[in-house]
């Protein structure tokens, strides 16, 4: 609390510290702006300092709040290296901390701290849902689950109960509970309260998919039904949270930008004004918020795909729609008569809705290409990205977070990489559902992952969303490629090889070490076990078709790429001809239009001859290689509990090297 109110302090009137803080930050209130209600939750988290201080990693996390009788509790979490004898405290455990007459004690043995083992002796559940109804009465449908009943309260170990409030409080009798068995009326009206909740932008799937809701839906028979309830049935809450600021019930509310004035708008952390969220604005807020994507078409095409996975990761993530900026193709075959679209977004398959979520280039009429390339160039990745804010012809304003080719690796590193690893997170359950998964259970336990899994399994989210479609048009124009060069169909060949050895090799000077024998290692192997007298048809994808095929006769094959090992195992190599494209980048690239197309169909058709081989073989030091490994991950479909075992990668390498998040 005390950061936002010392800000607004030093910096006055109109200070907005929502507007200056960071997306999804966790932030306090503004107390010189608002009336601080009495029953509210305090969530204490050591986010920046566990990840500033590298060498002693730590969480000491806490949620406080007040019980019915006035006494402050925290529930306390600390994770650390070390125990800390001093305090009783473990390396990973949970704590229950008591205030008031309790720290008046001043013996060292005095620590007002119970161990959670303690608190866990009376396991109890006590939920409530609470809405208003259509004559402004005030109602709230109540489950106690415990393991003893309530004689004084008349409450069961395990019962539902509709408790009343207004006039019936006033009744001191201690036989008036004003509380009832849910009835008929009962059941619909909070029926009603269940629809608000699934389709209201102020809570996430997280609450929408929660146990509790769905304990209640289950409860008063609520079905989906379509309809959206009207913002007239916003439930309000029973007491003002936030009369000293009478501006968020106004129609004169700036609808612009978020504002950090009141209670209401300090604890939901959006990016969209409070009037659009609650749906006072008729027109769309859906592109309000959108990540630009500008690569760089002279690029490879596999390199800018491999980009384009990585704004896709921090679209979702951020919650923002994802639109594709290329370069203007008149720019660059301006010389040219009908020319191959070549930018990125007439490669891939179209429209992606679920990330773009349907919206174009923002504020076309007044920013150009030019301008957004100056805007992008402006931005350093070693800071927290700066959104920068234009008008649309509608007469909206949307914030735009444009980023480049050149940049988006090292933004994703600085700014995204530890918060999506962050467990546990208060982000990864949205994430999930945002990056394609289909079920509660898949967003759940996306929750649980990290590391490695973790990146593989966002790969598989990513790919079965379809984020690697390509574009039907290239696709004919590469089946036509593969006939006219006699190319067999991709998944008759037995085994594809990432096989680097010009370019890409001084990217990643280790792919030397690996022969072409490490790579077939796995065919001497099985030979035995798995003697066939067929031709292992294998397919050698290089940046360097001159070098790799002196290495295949050097490993033994004949003129027309054949080698017999035994009676058993036998090899047929293609070498692949999409060397050309990945030579070139975009300083010396001087091709025509034209020849930079077909580069573009031999790289995609390498590409699908490396998804669709019966193996895949490399160590992921291309971005074709890398783009392959992600495409060919899958969910294992097997239940498992091992983590490790959740998500099943077919690629064989010699260095066993995990190329770490997807698009890299």
């Amino acid at each position: 609390d005390m950061y936002p109110t010392i800000q607004s302090i030093l910096h006055g009137e109109p200070y907005d510290y929502l507007q200056h803080a960071d997306q999804d930050c966790i932030t306090g209130i503004d107390l010189t702006s608002v009336v601080i209600p009495d029953d509210r939750v305090v969530i204490s988290w050591n986010l920046v300092s566990s990840q500033i201080v590298k060498k002693l990693p730590a969480e000491f996390w806490a949620l406080s709040t007040r019980d019915s009788e006035g006494k402050d509790w925290s529930l306390y979490h600390r994770l650390s290296r070390n125990r800390h004898p001093g305090l009783k405290q473990g390396k990973n455990n949970f704590y229950m901390l008591e205030y008031g007459d309790c720290t008046h004690d001043i013996n060292p043995k005095n620590l007002c701290m119970m161990n959670m083992k303690e608190v866990r002796k009376q396991p109890a559940e006590f939920w409530a849902l609470s809405t208003r109804d259509s004559e402004g009465k005030d109602w709230s449908l109540y489950h106690r689950h415990s393991r003893n009943k309530h004689p004084g309260l008349k409450q069961g170990p395990n019962n539902f109960y509709v408790l009343e409030y207004g006039d019936c409080t006033r009744n001191t009798n201690p036989k008036n509970l004003c509380m009832t068995n849910l009835n008929k009326e009962h059941k619909e009206l909070f029926r009603g309260a269940v629809q608000w909740i699934k389709h209201t932008p102020l809570l996430g799937e997280g609450v929408k998919d929660s146990k509790l809701i769905k304990l209640f839906a289950e409860e008063v028979g609520w079905k989906e039904t379509g309809e959206v309830p009207v913002v007239a049935a916003l439930p309000q809450p029973l007491e003002p949270v936030a009369t000293a600021d009478e501006s968020i019930q106004s129609d004169e509310v700036d609808e612009k930008e978020p504002t950090s004035k009141g209670f209401v708008s300090s604890v939901i952390s959006v990016r969209n004004s409070f009037q659009e969220l609650i749906g006072k604005r008729s027109d769309d807020p859906s592109c309000d918020d959108i990540l630009m994507f500008m690569p760089n078409t002279l690029e490879p095409i596999a390199k800018q795909i491999n980009g384009y996975i990585r704004a896709a990761m921090m679209a979702t993530f951020a919650n923002k729609a994802l639109v594709v900026l290329d370069m203007p193709h008149d720019a660059i075959c301006a010389d040219e008569k009908d020319p191959k679209n070549l930018g990125l977004y007439d490669v891939l398959e179209r429209p992606k809705e679920w990330l773009s979520r349907g919206c174009r280039v923002p504020c076309a009429t007044t920013h150009s290409y030019a301008d957004w390339n100056e805007i992008r160039q402006g931005m350093s990745q070693m800071v927290e990205p700066v959104e920068h804010v234009c008008s649309n012809d509608n007469g909206r304003e949307t914030r735009v977070f444009p980023i480049g080719g050149d940049n988006v690796h090292d933004f994703f590193e600085t700014n995204f990489n530890e918060r999506m690893l962050q467990r546990p997170s208060p982000f990864a359950y949205d994430w999930a559902v945002r990056l394609g998964a289909s079920e509660p259970h898949e967003a759940e336990l996306f929750t649980q992952l990290q590391g490695e899994v973790m990146w593989d399994y966002v790969g598989v989210l990513l790919v079965r969303s379809g984020i690697l479609l390509m574009n039907e048009d290239v696709v004919a124009d590469v089946w036509k490629y593969f006939k006219k060069i006699k190319m067999p169909t991709p998944k008759n060949f037995d085994g594809a090889i990432d096989f680097p050895r010009g370019n890409d090799v001084l990217n990643d000077p280790a792919a030397k070490s690996f022969k072409l024998e490490h790579y077939l290692k796995h065919y001497y192997d099985n030979q035995k076990k798995a003697c066939t007298r067929k031709q292992k048809q294998i397919y050698i994808s290089t940046d360097d078709p001159k070098k790799a095929f002196q290495e295949v006769k050097a490993f033994g094959a004949n003129g027309k790429l054949r080698f017999t090992v035994s009676k058993c195992l036998s090899f047929r190599f293609v070498v692949g001809l999409a060397g050309s494209a990945r030579k070139r980048n975009s300083k010396d690239f001087t091709g025509s239009c034209a020849a930079r197309y077909g580069d573009i169909v031999k790289d995609i058709g390498d590409y699908m001859i490396m998804r669709k081989a019966t193996t895949f073989m490399g160590e992921i030091h291309t971005d074709l290689g890398r783009l392959a490994r992600t495409d060919r991950l899958i969910l294992n479909p097997k239940e498992t509990t091992d983590f490790s075992k959740l998500v099943i990668s077919d690629t064989k390498t010699q260095g066993n090297i995990h190329p770490g998040p997807p698009g890299w």
